[in-house]
């Protein structure tokens, strides 16, 4: 699972996202990308498990990983974006290596 954040002035203006999971990953990560543009990095952060299973309709309990797993990869994106590209370039992305 990985994704990929552009920001501009402080806010994701990109999310872009890739998984070899089942169908219960790819709708969490793509929820989880679409919740994260337009958000500032601290925002992103406010983005929890809860907030992607009611974002993809329900998730089953023995799938609730999937959500988890989502909102861990976009928090590390987040933090290699704080790392590595503010007070550089705008518009640089933060990407997270595949899992």
């Amino acid at each position: 699972m990985e994704i990929s954040l552009k920001f501009r002035d402080e806010r994701v203006t990109e999310a872009d996202y890739w998984t070899n999971g089942c169908a219960y990953s790819l709708n969490c990560i793509c929820a989880a990308a679409a919740l994260a543009k337009g958000k500032s990095p601290d925002e992103v952060l406010e983005i929890d498990p809860e907030l992607i299973q009611k974002s993809v309709g329900g998730l089953p309990q023995d799938q609730m990983n999937c959500a988890t797993l989502s909102v861990k990869t976009l928090h590390a994106a987040q933090e290699d974006y704080m790392r590595n590209a503010r007070g550089q370039v705008k518009g640089r992305s933060a990407a997270r290596p595949r899992s």
